[in-house]
């Protein structure tokens, strides 16, 4: 906030760059020509105008006592703008666009400001503020009226314009030119000071327009000493030349002449701005706690959510003045000594030089006042007081570049002034036909809303009353998620509330309770301070959320406000015409309130983006400004070479959409059906309902030419069959007459087949694209693939291997013959591996033998030792034709990767009962001797077959040879642990001794501590390891680690921190509670959150020890470490319930 401020308060000053910076002490000679009098043209007495310098420094300020005595004499004075007015509008338009968002100078550090800053250095010695505003304040305490010569609203627009630099230590950062102005304005001469201007005129003239504004001073000037006698300021560059305002007032006919500087003949009244002025104005904070004076008017300013301030600026004695009242980020909410000490330590800790500290009461309350000043900073001196109120702080603060100002009477005036009232507030029925709720609310509540921004930029916009009952103060907040947004899980929106406030006050001791309240989900949570207590209450009503909180010195008494709450009916809202999807339809959605339109490349068949063979999808998306529903619609326009394929086409591809959007949501269709409308379209309407939130999503899917137009809407459950939503869903017109369906039932196979040849690379690449979702027929559509393949020699590659693949899909007799005839040596590598997968997937006993036939013969493809080489899948997937091209499978096998897939496959054929696995078990000798020669050779190929060989070998019955080769396998250097641990599953199983060494390697490797544990108990072999890896606290953190590293790619770390008794499958057993934590990968700046789980169950002990894995959950939003939350309690009984029924 003090940056802000500090920023705010010399606004005033960057008007006035035009004026040369300042110089020495001014001249007393007959040159001095910067003060004028003004007489004739009728006017009865005369008037002044004087050349100012905008600047602070002592030497400026020693002024002639002859500017005084004109002063003194003048009835009025005035500025180029009126500085209060300006002040006050500036800092209006601010406060209502919520303020500066940053500074337009870094901070300095104290050690730079000591270095050798010395020009600023010096400036913290003098005046309080700029000689314009210093004899303003002088006017001021004089009476006088205050005036303008220039347009505000004008000055403020050419501020913004210029993006001026508004931090004071900006003017006391200059060198080379202020030296040079420093002399001119010493001597007081205009003729120096219009040279100057001539050598810089492209700046003065274009930057600030200097004669424009010269005669718009000289018009306001000649109208208002018209009416009475007046002294006016403006900067010095602004009065010489043929077109300054000396000379625009003489061709106006006055007379004027310099006075002279003369000394020793002061105002025996002149003014002391060091005194406040007697008519400082009286003003009350909204919410009626506390009074209080300033010398200008405060603006109201949102200090943050919950905090009501003000803010004063005061450019005629350059101070600052704030106010605001706050709840303080402490466990002692009323334990002033302790929050104090915390304040100072603060202070301290950052350097601050603390000039005075005074803990005193102030009118019975206890507060705290401190002075400090910070060098580096543009605004160096702060004076503020702390006054604890009713488990509240009220905040006064006071500022200036001037130490003397610190500590002066305007300082203690504004201190004193501070009256704190009584409440009589009570409870009093609040309601809104905008927050659709009522409630009891102090009668003295207030009204503050706020715009704040999350990490990822999309707006909030909080809504929230606050008041207090004697030492209690209530809150009551809502707000609707951002345009566009929808609720992902009631849980983690619930939860997050409640941990903000448990990391502000982190020692506080927690309850809570997961519950519904009026039907909607909601989360009541209470935390219990030192000397007080917090209770809250949060509640999801479809996408809009509500907190209730109350904070009090006593843990009863707050019923009557949480039980209060009450929903109101929605009002109504208006709708608006759009015309979307290439203007081809018109909705109906609420006004004003259009979030997005967007266009993007989708297939909602399979979910993938990027893929054009469906063509545009437009998304339009609004949301309702009553009751946060957000809705949606989207159209796709089709491809002119899509076809949907389907037994019932219209319907299954909506029903098709509708399984994927149910997918899609992550939640359950409650009801579907279908209707026809009287605009025509069969529509189908159903609504999901997630499983982690309780909005519904309604839907209404419906095909018109060739578009799939869908309408949805994330709402809450008592809005389903509301007014509003069938406004949305049926009052939409479309603008083209119906064809049947767009046509996308039909095939496109011709169309797309033509396109493939076309010269025009964007339709060759359309038309390949749209062959993934076109059928082609074999007795029509292949005989034409055919003729393209043969008479085509000149086909580019992209098409002759779409082409090539089609036959994966799509053959006849031919086929087998007809590519194998296509095959050439020559071809490239990629032509050749499509080949000879369509070979393969033609699933025929002749496509098979050409394919091995080929490839045996394809010297570079056989010796290919990629394991993601395609053709070693594209074998694995012809596991029926196994036993057919097996022996051709034997000669490839020499290959390691060959070698790999005759094991996989042998394995699943042998583990597939309905295949016949004969041919394999005799001839076993062949298979023993490739697997010397695998567990002789070395490298990360070889593993993967000693790994697949292993698996191929436990599913044969034992046979001692196979033993000893299992066993050197696992003495193999590379094998990793999964065929380590396979290995000794198959011994355990066939009751084949293990050695102890086997077992070591595995519980080193982390992931596999848990599985290596859970296999030798399940066989009895716990003697095989040390009695420790069997401790049930130990046996719970395994389990919990394993299942947790499954889902992330983070190892976690964790820890027991209790274990409780629950009745599961019909006995009592143990759960253990863990918490736990995914450190690795974890940046500073993204700190570690931390999560509770459960492991187990557990019962006996020792050598009767029973563990299984079956209650392993946990938590998937972050933990605030209490694990006596009852809500804790709470979810470890649904996990239960849960698992009991999936084992039923």
């Amino acid at each position: 906030m003090m940056t802000t401020l500090r920023s705010i308060l010399w606004l005033g000053t960057a008007l006035f760059l035009l004026s040369p910076p300042p110089g020495q002490a001014q001249s007393t000679t007959a040159d001095y020509e910067l003060l004028w009098e003004i007489t004739g043209n009728g006017l009865s007495q005369p008037s002044y105008l004087f050349g100012s310098m905008h600047s602070q420094e002592s030497s400026i300020f020693k002024l002639p006592d002859s500017l005084w005595l004109a002063l003194a004499a003048c009835e009025g004075l005035a500025n180029e703008i009126h500085l209060d007015s300006a002040m006050l509008l500036m800092v209006e338009k601010m406060v209502a666009n919520d303020g500066p968002q940053s500074e337009t100078v870094e901070e300095e550090p104290a050690a730079a400001y000591s270095a050798g800053d010395s020009l600023r250095a010096a400036a913290l010695e003098d005046m309080p503020t700029v000689l314009d505003a210093y004899l303003m304040q002088h006017a001021k305490l004089w009476g006088k009226q205050l005036w303008g010569l220039e347009n505000i609203e004008e000055n403020l627009a050419q501020l913004e314009e210029d993006d001026l630099d508004l931090d004071m230590g900006r003017l006391f950062r200059q060198s080379a030119e202020f030296k040079e102005m420093e002399s001119i304005y010493r001597v007081g001469s205009l003729e120096a000071v219009e040279r100057y201007v001539q050598s810089n005129k492209v700046k003065f003239e274009a930057d600030i327009e200097l004669t424009r504004r010269n005669r718009i001073q000289a018009n306001s000037i000649a109208r208002i000493i018209r009416e009475q006698s007046l002294f006016s300021v403006v900067g010095v560059a602004h009065l010489p030349g043929p077109q300054g305002v000396l000379q625009l007032l003489r061709d106006r006919g006055f007379r004027l002449r310099p006075v002279k500087a003369t000394y020793g003949a002061k105002p025996a009244n002149l003014p002391d701005i060091y005194q406040p002025a007697e008519n400082w104005g009286a003003y009350r904070n909204q919410g009626a706690s506390y009074r209080f004076r300033t010398p200008q008017k405060p603006i109201a300013m949102d200090m943050g959510i919950g905090q009501e301030g003000y803010l004063t600026l005061d450019l005629g004695t350059g101070t600052f003045y704030v106010l605001f009242e706050f709840i303080p980020d402490s466990d002692k909410l009323w334990d002033f000594a302790s929050y104090g000490e915390q304040i100072v330590q603060r202070f301290l800790s950052e350097e601050y030089q603390l000039l005075e500290r005074r803990e005193e009461d102030y009118r019975g309350q206890p507060a705290l006042e401190l002075s400090y000043f910070q060098p580096w900073e543009s605004v160096p001196y702060l004076r503020f007081r702390l006054i604890q109120r009713e488990g509240k702080m009220l905040l006064l603060q006071f500022g200036s570049i001037n130490k003397k100002m610190l500590f002066s009477p305007v300082a203690e005036r504004y201190f004193a002034s501070v009256e704190l009232l009584e409440s009589t507030s009570q409870l009093t029925e609040w309601s809104s036909a905008e927050a659709a709720c009522q409630l009891l609310l102090p009668s003295n509540a207030t009204f503050s809303e706020k715009r704040a921004n999350d990490d990822t930029g999309n707006e909030y916009h909080i809504k929230m009353m606050q008041g207090t009952i004697g030492e209690d103060t209530y809150l009551f907040r809502y707000n609707d998620l951002p345009k566009g947004l929808y609720l992902e899980s009631d849980s983690i929106t619930l939860w997050q509330y409640y941990y903000q406030f448990k990391r502000r006050y982190p020692k506080a001791r927690t309850t809570t309770q997961v519950f519904k309240y009026r039907d909607y989900p909601a989360l009541d949570f209470r935390l219990e301070l030192d000397e007080g207590y917090i209770r809250g209450m949060a509640v999801l009503r479809g996408q809009r959320f509500y907190l209730l909180l109350a904070i009090s010195r006593t843990a009863d008494g707050q019923d009557g406000f949480f039980d209060s709450f009450e929903f109101l009916p929605y009002r109504p809202i208006d709708y608006q015409t759009f015309h979307v999807a290439d203007g081809s339809i018109q909705i109906r959605l609420p006004a004003d309130t259009l979030a997005r339109v967007t266009e993007r490349t989708i297939n909602q068949l399979t979910n993938q983006e990027d893929i054009s063979d469906l063509g545009k999808e437009h998304v339009v998306g609004a949301t309702d400004p009553q009751t946060g529903t957000l809705f949606t619609f989207e159209s796709t326009r089709y491809s002119p070479l899509f076809q949907f394929n389907g037994e019932t086409p219209y319907d299954s591809l909506l029903l098709l959409i509708a399984s994927n959007l149910e997918e899609t949501w992550e939640g359950k269709i409650l009801w579907s059906a279908f209707d026809v409308l009287l605009q025509g379209p069969r529509v189908l309407d159903f609504v999901v309902q997630p499983h982690q939130s309780h909005l519904q999503l309604r839907f209404r899917l419906f095909l018109h030419n060739n578009y799939l137009y869908a309408f949805y809407a994330h709402l809450a459950p008592e809005l389903v069959n509301d007014e509003r939503i069938a406004t949305y869903f049926g009052n939409f017109q479309l603008q083209n007459p119906l064809s049947p369906h767009g046509g996308i039932f039909e095939s496109k196979a011709s169309l797309i087949l033509e396109r493939l040849l076309s010269d025009d690379p964007d339709q060759r690449a359309e038309a390949i694209l749209a062959m993934d979702n076109q059928y082609f027929s074999a007795t029509d559509d292949l005989p034409r693939i055919y003729q393209i393949l043969s008479d085509r020699s000149d086909l580019p590659q992209a098409v002759e291997l779409v082409l090539l693949e089609e036959f994966r899909y799509t053959s006849d007799q031919r086929s087998p013959e007809f590519l194998r005839e296509y095959y050439r040596p020559e071809q490239d590598r990629e032509t050749r591996i499509a080949l000879l997968q369509s070979l393969l997937r033609l699933k025929s006993e002749k496509g098979t033998q050409y394919f091995l036939e080929l490839l045996y013969r394809d010297g570079e493809l056989r010796r290919e030792e990629d394991l993601d080489f395609p053709l070693q899948q594209a074998l694995v997937d012809s596991l029926a034709l196994f036993e057919t091209y097996y022996p051709a499978l034997k000669k490839l096998a020499e290959n390691p990767v060959y070698a790999t897939v005759l094991f996989l496959m042998g394995a699943s054929v042998l583990e597939d009962a309905e295949l016949s696995s004969q041919y394999l078990r005799q001839d076993l000798d062949y298979l023993h001797q490739r697997v010397e020669r695998a567990i002789a050779d070395r490298g990360a190929t070889q593993v993967y077959l000693l790994e697949e060989i292993l698996d191929f070998y436990r599913r044969l019955e034992p046979a001692p040879q196979r033993q000893v080769q299992m066993r050197r396998i696992f003495e193999h250097p590379d094998l990793r642990s999964w065929g380590r641990w396979a290995m000794v599953e198959y011994f355990a199983e066939n009751g084949i001794a293990i050695q102890k060494e086997w077992v070591t390697p595995l519980l080193d490797d982390s992931i596999y501590i848990y599985p290596t544990l859970e296999l030798l108990n399940n066989h009895q072999l716990q003697s095989l390891v040390a009695d420790r890896y069997f401790r049930p606290d130990y046996l719970a953190e395994q389990m919990l680690y394993y299942y947790a590293v499954d889902v992330s790619r983070y190892p976690p770390r964790v820890r027991v921190i209790g274990k409780r008794q629950y009745p599961y499958l019909g006995k009592d057993q143990t759960v253990y509670l863990l918490q736990f934590d995914f450190p690795e990968g974890v940046t500073d700046s993204e700190p570690t959150s931390v999560y509770w789980g459960i492991a187990g169950p557990f019962s006996g002990s020792g050598p009767d020890l029973q563990f299984s894995d079956d209650l392993v959950n946990w938590q998937g939003t972050p933990w605030d470490g209490n694990s006596k939350d009852p809500a804790i309690d709470e979810q470890i009984r649904k996990w239960i319930a849960e698992e009991e029924a999936r084992a039923k």
